[in-house]
């Protein structure tokens, strides 16, 4: 939650730059910093938003956030690049894996498997577990590294 605050709060000043500026060009942004901000740490900011990682970078993202899909509509997105319909296909294995190993009675069925969602979601990889955020260890996540 605070880095989606950090987040649109540098895009606010990036974008009220931008409109102060009357430019598109990171560079014209240099003297149109905001209060909240230092001088020394926004022309750093300015510098990094003049590279072409970031330019690559935020023009990739902007296509992603229109791009269409196969069926017509707007790609819509739940954490980082993962699609509303791989989020519901993984629960739908992990809800099948589920009933598979304790039945279709809810109270049969635990709160959580981690060995369902690891096989829902094809296993872990490098100690992490898709579906718990990037730095989420399987070791946060369940207390252990290792499972049956």
């Amino acid at each position: 939650m605070t880095n989606d605050r950090y987040k649109d709060m540098m895009n606010d000043a990036r974008n009220q730059s931008k409109c102060r500026s009357q430019s598109d060009s990171p560079v014209d942004w240099r003297d149109n910093g905001t209060p909240w901000i230092r001088a020394e740490h926004w022309d750093s900011l300015v510098n990094y938003w003049d590279t072409n990682k970031w330019k690559n970078n935020a023009k990739i993202a902007k296509e992603n956030r229109i791009a269409q899909g196969q069926d017509g509509e707007m790609k819509k997105h739940t954490v980082g690049s993962v699609s509303f319909v791989t989020t519901k296909n993984r629960l739908d294995k992990y809800k099948a894996f589920i009933e598979f190993k304790y039945g279709t009675d809810s109270d049969d069925q635990p709160e959580f498997d981690s060995n369902s969602w690891i096989n829902a979601v094809n296993g872990h990889s490098n100690g992490r577990i898709y579906g718990f955020g990037p730095r989420q260890t399987c070791f946060t996540c369940f207390g252990h590294t290792q499972f049956t």
